[in-house]
């Protein structure tokens, strides 16, 4: 393998301690491999690599599977915080049961109802129990916070002991405690190289200094200016400036960005750089300048927006990612792409079709189309909120009927239901009339409507899908089969990324690369985020959203746009919906694939 002369520094001095400061897109990994190649040829050194995710950990495996020898492999660990920490805590033998997961969320629901805190959501309460959790004396900061908080870790904590169970927070704590009370050793690694350092909490930490001091040579590598889980403990510039202090570490600096071209990286920098707790770095590209499109808009209103987006990516959605602030814009982007039959990778939170009111919504669809499916009329009348036991009469009475538009009438259906079973004969027939759909599509907005006990502009994702099949191409049931299609296939969940267009958070691109990203509903309470108090955090959550992008990125508004839009994508335009600002953007677009 090849390496840059910085890149070289770093594998040739790993025989010490040394922290590494990498750009987004300076082969990180790649030198990261090299280190462990280099010292695998001496047959004493075993090495550990530490990584933040499962995901990580595959990539590092089979990186290093492909490079190393197999003596060389046997000499080589690599695996999360959590799973290395897990196997130490292991060795204290004590008798805990792991509380980790679904089951994990369910105790914080139980703790949460047993307090009566009946308006918090499970993650509200479970942001709390982390927050104290991840301390080495948990509840040292509680006098900074409403007393609640406390209380509700307390009792969790009460709830874990009760019953033998211990969680991922817990097993640090123990095993940074028996680590500095000597009850056990460091692993036994001549070297432990760290992925995604600036990631680090304190207890982890504590666990790296803990080998460092017992001779294991570390090497950190990581970026401050993509510190973005402060929300869960990461420290970020202080946790490296920390390590160099404490072990007197070599620091280079891989400052070359392979990824972006230079005025993306610029762009980026310009966001990022009036924080005032960074490293200065210098960044460099390897690509020449003018090969890139950086472009920002503001559409004067958020339908015309996606209208103008989903007019952009269409021609080769797989080549495009949308990056957004939150789930909630992503969710919007979602529908109006489904509308248009374009299927997507959702990252970082649930796609549409994970979620009841889409599902729910598509089986009452499918019934129109496949009068005699089963499953899609139980799903469909427990959606309109029908009682269980009618639910079973009705799909006997259906089976015998062929079909519940055939079954007799009953005065003990809810209200929803005999809605549904009136109008479904009508909706069972096939037409490529425009009119005649919309006047479905409208009796089926007053169906959920009663069925939901909601005005119909306040059906929210249940109304949505039926607006995506007026907006579909073909007739009432090729519609209908089409968006059922896409609910149930999960929009491709798990599907190559590279033959979908991708949609995911800023937290969830992290790590990841696209030719082209758009930033869609950049407004100044989105982006910075008016739920979040650590504007440098923001500014660096943006960062990495934008270096995500290779050769093309386009952020957008529809309007009172977000600073980082003005400081990192240049010149607002604001295009009429007639205008050649968008055909020209597509036109560049096209120019630089």
């Amino acid at each position: 393998m090849t390496y840059t002369t910085n890149q070289t520094n770093v594998i040739h001095m790993s025989d010490d301690h040394q922290l590494v400061c990498a750009l987004p897109g300076s082969g990180k990994t790649h030198t990261m491999v090299g280190v462990a190649e280099y010292l695998t040829q001496h047959a004493r050194n075993r090495v550990g690599m530490v990584t933040f995710t499962n995901e990580a950990t595959s990539e590092m495996q089979g990186r290093i599977k492909s490079v190393l020898s197999q003596s060389a492999l046997e000499r080589v660990q690599i695996g999360t915080f959590d799973s290395l920490m897990l196997q130490m805590w292991r060795q204290l033998r004590l008798p805990n049961k792991l509380l980790i997961g679904g089951e994990h969320t369910v105790w914080v629901d139980r703790v949460k109802r047993h307090l009566g805190l009946h308006k918090w959501t499970v993650g509200q309460a479970d942001y709390w129990i982390g927050h104290y959790g991840r301390q080495v004396h948990p509840g040292e900061d509680k006098a900074s916070h409403p007393p609640v908080t406390f209380e509700l870790y307390a009792e969790y904590e009460a709830m874990l002991q009760r019953y033998h169970r211990v969680d991922l927070n817990g097993v640090a704590r123990q095993v940074v405690a028996a680590l500095a009370r000597g009850e056990l050793s460091p692993m036994p690694k001549t070297h432990l190289l760290v992925d995604e350092f600036q990631d680090t909490s304190e207890l982890q930490y504590l666990w790296l200094e803990a080998h460092g001091e017992n001779g294991t040579k570390l090497t950190c590598v990581g970026d401050d200016d993509q510190s973005i889980y402060g929300w869960r403990g990461s420290q970020g510039y202080a946790i490296m400036v920390r390590f160099q202090q404490k072990f007197s570490a070599h620091t280079h600096f891989l400052s070359t960005c392979f990824r972006c071209s230079p005025e993306i990286l610029d762009g980026a920098v310009r966001v990022v750089e009036d924080n005032e707790d960074r490293i200065e770095k210098e960044m460099m590209c390897s690509i020449p300048p003018g090969q890139s499109v950086l472009k920002a808009y503001a559409f004067g209103s958020w339908d015309k927006e996606l209208s103008a987006l989903i007019d952009t990516v269409a021609v080769e959605p797989h080549h495009w990612a949308i990056l957004a602030r939150t789930n909630f814009v992503l969710n919007d982007v979602e529908t109006a792409l489904a509308s248009y039959g374009i299927t997507v990778r959702r990252l970082g939170g649930q796609s549409i079709w994970d979620k009841p009111d889409a599902i729910g919504t598509a089986m009452l669809l499918k019934i129109c189309a496949q009068p005699f499916n089963r499953s899609a009329l139980i799903n469909a009348l427990g959606f309109l909120h029908e009682h269980e036991s009618i639910i079973e009469e009705i799909v006997h009475a259906a089976e015998r009927a062929k079909g519940f538009g055939f079954v007799n009438h009953s005065e003990q259906w809810c209200t929803a239901t005999s809605m549904l079973h009136e109008q479904l004969i009508g909706l069972h027939t096939d037409t490529h009339e425009v009119g005649v759909m919309q006047e479905r599509a409208n009796k089926l907005l007053e169906l959920l409507s009663v069925a939901q006990s909601r005005e119909r502009d306040k059906l929210g994702l249940a109304g949505s899908v039926i607006d995506m099949v007026m907006k579909l191409k073909g007739s009432w049931l090729e519609r209908i089969e089409k968006l059922v299609e896409m609910c149930e296939s999960k929009q491709g969940k798990k599907d190559d990324c590279r033959s979908l267009l991708t949609l995911a958070t800023f937290h969830g691109s992290k790590g990841l690369e696209f030719e082209r990203v758009w930033m869609p509903k950049m407004t100044s309470d989105i982006c910075p985020s008016k739920n979040s108090s650590d504007l440098a955090e923001e500014r660096r959550l943006c960062f990495v959203a934008m270096t995500r992008a290779k050769r093309v990125l386009i952020g957008s508004c529809p309007k009172t746009p977000s600073p980082f839009l003005i400081t990192g994508f240049g010149e607002l335009v604001s295009p009429k919906s007639d205008s050649d600002e968008l055909a020209e953007l597509k036109k560049m677009v096209g120019d630089v694939a």
